[in-house]
C-alpha cells in the first residue's frame, strides 16, 4: 500500500487501526479541496473513510469542523458526516465517507430545496445559550450591516493593495484600471444601503438572534443521496460558528456555485424561510438588503481570490495549479456576476468597458 508523502499520514493509518479497529488497505487522494488535502481511505472490512488534512491558519478549520459535526450529531442531525477522530499535531481528522453526488444547480428541483430548507430551519432553531456558548463566531461573521460592509472593504482593500504594489499580474492591472473597479464597488454599496440610517447600519443584532452557520453554504457542499432517509448530506463546516442567520440565506442565494439555480427556486427558498421562521416585516426587508450586499461581497471574493495569500492556498491544495488560467477564470466570473447584479441594482451613472 502506497502512503502519501504527507507528515502525519502514518499516524492516520496507526490511529485508525488502534482506535477505530480498522486496517487500511488503500489510500486515494480526492481532488476536491481548495484549501486542504483530501483522501478516501479503503479498509479491509470494505468500509471507506474520509481523511482531511487541514491548512493550518488562524481560522482553526479542524477545530471548527470536528466540533460542529460532533455537536450536531448529538442533536440528532442525520444529514451530516460522522466525525471519528482528530489529531491537532498533524492537523487531520477522520470522517465517514459519504456516498452521493453534487447536483448541477440547473437540475435542482423543489423537493431538493425543501430538503435544504429543512436543514437550515432546523439549524436555526438552535439558539445561543450556556450549552452552546463555546462556539466561536463564524469566520467573517456578521452581526450588523456594518460587518457586511467591513467584509467587503477588507477584501477590496487587500485587492487594492495588491494592484498598487507593482507586483500584480499584467491582466489584473489592466482589468482594474480599464474598469475603475474600486469606485464601481463603492457605488454599488452606496446604492444598496441608501435607505438605511446610521443606526440600522451599525446596530448589532442581539445574541438571542444569533444562529449557527456552516458558512460557504452552497450546492457544492451538498451531496444528494437518494438511498438515505435524509436525501442530502451537508459537508464542509470549516468556518462554522455564530452568525447573523440572514448571512446563511444570502450566501445560498448568491454563492458562486449556485448561480445557475433558477430564480423561481431562489425566490421560493427565501420566501419559505421568511415564513417558516416567522420573520417580522422589518427583518424581511433587512434580509432583502443583506442579499444584495452579499452579492456585492461576491465581487470582492473574486478579487480577493487572486491576491498572493489566496494564490498560495490554491498551490497548497493543488499540485497542478495553473495561476494564469485561474486568474483569468476569476476575472471572468467577476464580469458575469457584475452583469447579474446590475440587473437588480441600478447606478445613477456607470462607465465600464466590460458592460458594453
Amino acid at each position: 500500500m502506497k502512503i502519501p508523502q504527507i507528515e502525519g499520514f502514518f499516524d492516520v493509518v496507526n490511529s485508525m487501526q488502534n482506535i477505530l479497529g480498522v486496517k487500511v488497505t488503500k489510500v486515494e487522494e480526492v481532488n476536491a479541496g481548495l484549501n486542504n488535502r483530501l483522501f478516501r481511505i479503503y479498509c479491509k472490512n470494505s468500509e471507506s473513510y474520509f481523511v482531511k488534512f487541514y491548512k493550518k491558519d488562524e481560522r482553526l478549520r479542524l477545530e471548527r469542523e470536528f466540533t460542529a459535526l460532533k455537536f450536531l450529531a448529538d442533536k440528532d442531525f442525520k444529514n451530516i458526516p460522522k466525525a471519528f477522530l482528530k489529531n491537532d499535531k498533524y492537523q487531520y481528522a477522520v470522517y465517514s465517507f459519504e456516498k452521493g453526488k453534487t447536483k448541477n444547480p440547473a437540475k435542482i428541483n423543489k423537493e431538493d430545496i425543501e430538503n435544504i430548507l429543512n436543514f437550515v430551519v432546523s439549524l436555526h432553531k438552535i439558539k445561543f445559550s450556556e450549552e452552546t456558548s463555546y462556539f466561536r463566531p463564524a469566520v467573517l461573521a456578521c452581526f450588523s450591516a456594518q460587518n457586511y460592509l467591513d467584509n467587503i472593504n477588507f477584501r477590496l482593500k487587500a485587492f487594492e493593495d495588491y494592484t498598487s504594489s507593482g507586483k500584480a499580474d499584467s491582466q489584473v492591472g489592466k482589468f482594474t484600471h480599464e474598469n475603475n473597479i474600486i469606485d464601481l464597488i463603492n457605488n454599488l454599496v452606496k446604492t444598496t444601503i441608501k435607505d438605511m440610517d446610521k443606526k440600522q447600519i451599525t446596530n448589532k443584532i442581539r445574541k438571542s438572534q444569533w444562529r449557527l452557520n456552516p458558512t460557504d453554504f452552497s450546492l457544492a457542499n451538498i451531496l444528494f443521496q437518494s438511498e438515505k432517509e435524509s436525501s442530502i448530506c451537508i459537508v464542509d463546516f470549516e468556518y462554522f460558528g455564530w452568525d447573523d442567520p440572514m448571512r446563511m440565506i444570502a450566501d445560498f442565494i448568491n454563492h458562486d456555485m449556485n448561480l445557475a439555480l433558477s430564480i423561481d427556486l431562489k425566490s421560493y427558498f427565501v420566501s419559505e424561510y421568511k415564513k417558516r421562521t416567522n420573520l417580522s416585516i422589518l427583518s424581511q426587508k433587512r434580509l432583502d438588503v443583506i442579499i444584495n450586499l452579499y452579492a456585492i461581497e461576491w465581487l470582492t471574493i473574486y478579487l480577493f481570490s487572486i491576491t498572493p495569500a489566496k494564490i498560495e492556498s490554491r498551490r497548497f491544495s493543488n499540485k497542478d495549479f495553473n495561476e494564469k488560467s485561474y486568474v483569468k477564470k476569476q476575472l471572468s466570473k467577476f464580469e458575469t456576476r457584475l452583469r447579474e447584479i446590475l440587473g437588480r441594482i441600478t447606478l445613477d451613472s456607470i462607465n465600464l468597458s466590460l458592460t458594453k
